[in-house]
């Protein structure tokens, strides 16, 4: 089987979710195509645009590259469809040729009559004109099937997925952590992260007693805001803002950090750092508008709240916050979970699995019943 993934930017989650393909496939059986390098933005970000790999092609780096992009969307028994321009793969999905659209939420403002009106062009020529029984939907968080089917797209044909990151070994509880928790918060200083909410919870914890200290890593137009409401809420001495940091560095920090806090609000598509942070051993606390966290985030191992419970999930997390060991334990389990469930390696083998079902369902034509609806129970590639 041929698979070709296709994506906007480069980015080391894709990366990592490649490398898993690549190691499923063979090196002559799959390719990972780029549109564009990376925005200044990103790279302001400290994120990476130096990767090269024989199966990595680069759309903007030549015609000849272009030339192989577009024949193996032509040719490939699978293309994963990023945010890539529909116009490259219409011919191919009106051929009949399984193809997935990867994608978050469509709705990341509040949805209502005038801003359906302002979208119509936009559903029309990405969704409408190509709604075939080949086309899929990969979920990129746990708003974007509603969001599609809603609109009546992708029927019996939504799976669940998400932006998957290599599994870290399993570690085992440390008895030499201090008793002080360490929190981090990591994201841009922007409006719909919420900074300032971060804030209101390290407040809430230093008026209730407990022992802990917050890193907020980021940059961001609400930097400025942040630290003089860090100094307005008297906070300097349990709180720093340490600015944006690299991949590793923040992966660094994580691995010392006890409870993640993940403010963003409805327009959090997926939330990758909320993987980060399970990964490295962290309890997550997050707002539950952010499409990772219905998926990832268990009662047994993480907290999640909405704005209209926001008292109730402070007077929990305070009360929680006073017994620093089960908070750790319940972490380690959230690792262990996403091991098994959401790592790169389990995402790369269930789309292969998935695929193979689809593809045989065709040959077959056998579509008595939804497609692959009772491949796998949960996690992802199971039913949306």
């Amino acid at each position: 089987m041929k698979v070709l993934f296709l994506t906007n930017m480069p980015a080391y989650h894709q990366m990592e979710l490649a490398e898993q393909l690549v190691t499923l496939l063979g090196v002559d059986n799959f390719r990972l195509g780029i549109l564009s390098p990376l925005s200044d933005e990103r790279l302001k970000m400290s994120w990476r645009d130096d990767y090269s790999a024989s199966y990595l092609l680069r759309f903007s780096n030549s015609e000849a590259e272009q030339l192989q992009i577009k024949r193996w969307i032509e040719s490939a028994d699978v293309v994963i469809q990023g945010r890539f321009p529909i116009k490259y793969l219409r011919k191919r999905v009106r051929a009949g040729k399984l193809t997935f659209a990867y994608q978050e939420r469509f709705w990341k403002r509040k949805k209502n009559v005038f801003r359906l009106i302002r979208r119509l062009p936009h559903l029309y020529k990405n969704y409408w004109s190509v709604d075939k029984d080949n086309y899929h939907l990969l979920a990129a968080g746990a708003y974007a099937g509603e969001d599609l089917q809603n609109l009546g797209l992708f029927k019996n044909r939504a799976w669940k997925f998400g932006y998957f990151i290599d599994a870290k070994p399993s570690q085992t509880l440390s008895n030499n952590k201090p008793p002080q928790l360490s929190f981090v918060w990591c994201a841009r200083m922007i409006d719909c992260k919420r900074p300032e909410q971060a804030l209101t919870i390290a407040r809430h914890l230093k008026d209730k007693g407990v022992d802990f200290h917050l890193t907020m890593i980021g940059h961001g137009d609400l930097f400025v805001n942040t630290q003089a409401k860090l100094e307005d809420l008297a906070l300097k001495d349990c709180v720093s803002l340490v600015g944006s940091k690299t991949v590793d560095e923040v992966n660094a920090i994580m691995a010392h950090a006890d409870v993640m806090l993940m403010t963003s609000d409805f327009r959090e598509g997926w939330g990758l750092v909320v993987n980060e942070a399970i990964n490295n051993q962290c309890f997550p606390v997050i707002n539950d508008a952010a499409g990772a966290a219905k998926w990832l985030v268990d009662p047994r191992y993480g907290m999640t709240y909405n704005d209209q419970q926001f008292d109730l999930m402070l007077e929990q997390l305070s009360g929680m916050c006073h017994d620093p060991a089960a908070v750790r334990k319940a972490a380690l389990m959230g690792q262990k979970t996403l091991n098994e469930a959401w790592s790169s390696e389990v995402a790369a083998q269930r789309i292969i699995e998935l695929s193979q079902h689809l593809l045989e369902v065709k040959n077959n034509e056998d579509h008595n019943a939804p497609e692959g609806c009772g491949l796998f129970s949960d996690g992802p590639c199971s039913a949306v």
